[in-house]
């Protein structure tokens, strides 16, 4: 039997018709491709909670961090993680705490005194942005 490659585990996990009770039976897997094409699925926000505690692989997590399903708090623990590189990924998703944007902001273009007029403009122009993505931090 051959083994699936990660492009066609997603397209498997895309089907609308895939029943819940074959999602939790692949929620069960060690495979890393197919947790990770179940961590990027849009339907399965109570679920990736549950994948996000028992998997721990970079896929998985960079998989998490680009889903918009995904729950804000767990982004936010992507976010500071330490051990994978999610931050850029992070800052692309909506679910992305506001009060975490602010202080990325601040380190790639720190504050002078006479700026914070400027910084407050930027930071109600992202607040008024429905998703966010690393180009727009970096035009604004």
């Amino acid at each position: 039997m051959r083994i699936l490659e990660q492009d066609e585990y997603d397209a498997i996990l895309r089907n609308p018709n895939i029943s819940e009770k074959i999602i939790d039976h692949l929620l069960m897997s060690k495979n890393k491709f197919i947790l990770a094409a179940l961590a990027k699925n849009l339907t399965l926000s109570s679920q990736l909670e549950m994948l996000f505690k028992r998997n721990k692989s970079e896929e998985v997590k960079l998989s998490l961090c680009g889903n918009s399903a995904t729950p804000s708090r767990i982004i936010e623990k992507l976010y500071d993680d330490k051990s994978t590189d999610c931050k850029s990924d992070c800052l692309d998703n909506s679910n992305l705490p506001r009060e975490l944007i602010a202080p990325y902001l601040q380190k790639i273009n720190p504050l002078k005194e006479h700026d914070e007029d400027i910084y407050q403009f930027k930071l109600s122009k992202i607040a008024e942005m429905g998703s966010l993505t690393t180009n727009d931090l970096h035009s604004l």
